[in-house]
C-alpha cells in the first residue's frame, strides 16, 4: 500500500489517494497492467477510512486487482465555513464540480475522480486506465453511482454500500447542492435516481447493497426510490438487503468480498 500526495490541476490544491498493487515487484513481468477498482468513501471520511475499515487487501490479492482510495474531498483551502458542518466541505466533497463562485476553484471532485486521477494512476503505476470499475458507501455510493451512469463506458462496473440515492430529495443533498451548485435544482444532472430515467441503459447490473437499521435510510438514503427508477427505465439492479446491518464499515467489511466477486467478473471479462 502506497499513500501519494501530488498537486491536483482540477482542484488547485494538493489532494492525497492511497493506492494497492497486488504486487508490484512483479511489473516487468506482466504482460498486461493491473485492472483497478476506485473506492469512493463517505461522509467525516479521507484516503484513509476504506483502506483500513474494509478489510478489502485479502480479496484484492485473490483477484489480483489494483485498488485506489482517493480523498473524500479537497482540504486546507482557506475557503471560510467549510469545517464548520460534518455533512459538507472538508470531507464532504460529494464528487461533484462546484459552480458557485466560493467553491468552483478547489471543489471539483467529479472531474477529479472520473478524470485526472485515473490518467495519474495509469502514468505512475501498472495499472490499466481502461480495465476499471467502481464503488463507494454513503455520500461514496453516490459517487460512484452518478460517475458510472453519467461517465458512461468508462466503468466496467459499480456497486454501492448505502449510497446517497436520491440527494436532490435528501438533506444532506440539498444542503450540498444549494451551496456547491448554486441551487437543489442544479443538482440534478447528478441525482442517480434522476439520470436512471434519462441515461443509457447500461450493459452490466448495478449492485446496490442496504442495511435494513440503517438509520440515514429513509430520510437521507433514499434507496428505493433508485430502485423504483430503475427499474422503471429497465435496468438490471441486484439488490441486497442486509437484515440487522446499520450505516458503518462493519457492514461495508462483512460483504466487501461479495462486490469484489461482482466486480472480478466484468473487470476480468
Amino acid at each position: 500500500m502506497k499513500t501519494v500526495k501530488h498537486w491536483s490541476k482540477v482542484n488547485n490544491c494538493e489532494m492525497t489517494f492511497q493506492i494497492y498493487l497486488p504486487d508490484e515487484s512483479v511489473k516487468e513481468q506482466r504482460c498486461e497492467p493491473y485492472p483497478a477498482i476506485y473506492f469512493l468513501s463517505g461522509l467525516t471520511a479521507n484516503h484513509e477510512n476504506f483502506a483500513i475499515k474494509s478489510h478489502f487487501g485479502i480479496f484484492a490479492k485473490q483477484h489480483n486487482i489494483a485498488c485506489i482510495f482517493p480523498d473524500t474531498s479537497p482540504r486546507e483551502t482557506g475557503i471560510e465555513g467549510v469545517k464548520d458542518d460534518w455533512t459538507f466541505g472538508d470531507s464532504a466533497g460529494y464528487y461533484v464540480d462546484a459552480t458557485s463562485e466560493k467553491y468552483a476553484k478547489h471543489f471539483n471532485m467529479f472531474s477529479y475522480v472520473n478524470k485526472e486521477l485515473p490518467e495519474i494512476v495509469s502514468n505512475h503505476f501498472h495499472v490499466d486506465i481502461n480495465r476499471k470499475s467502481i464503488t463507494g458507501f454513503s455520500m461514496g455510493g453516490f459517487g460512484a453511482l452518478n460517475s458510472y451512469i453519467k461517465n458512461a463506458g468508462a466503468f466496467r462496473s459499480v456497486s454501492a454500500f448505502a449510497p446517497i440515492s436520491h440527494p436532490s430529495v435528501s438533506q444532506w443533498g440539498k444542503n450540498a447542492f444549494e451551496k456547491f451548485l448554486g441551487s437543489v435544482e442544479a443538482g440534478s444532472v447528478y441525482d442517480p435516481t434522476l439520470l436512471i430515467s434519462s441515461a443509457k441503459v447500461p450493459t452490466t447490473p448495478i449492485l446496490i447493497d442496504q442495511g435494513s437499521a440503517d438509520a440515514f435510510l429513509a430520510e437521507n438514503l433514499l434507496v428505493e426510490d433508485f430502485l423504483s427508477a430503475a427499474h422503471k427505465a429497465g435496468v438490471k439492479i441486484d439488490y441486497r438487503f442486509r437484515e440487522g446491518y446499520s450505516h458503518n464499515f462493519w457492514y461495508v467489511a462483512s460483504f466487501i468480498q461479495e462486490h469484489f466477486e461482482f466486480h472480478a467478473r466484468y473487470l476480468k471479462a
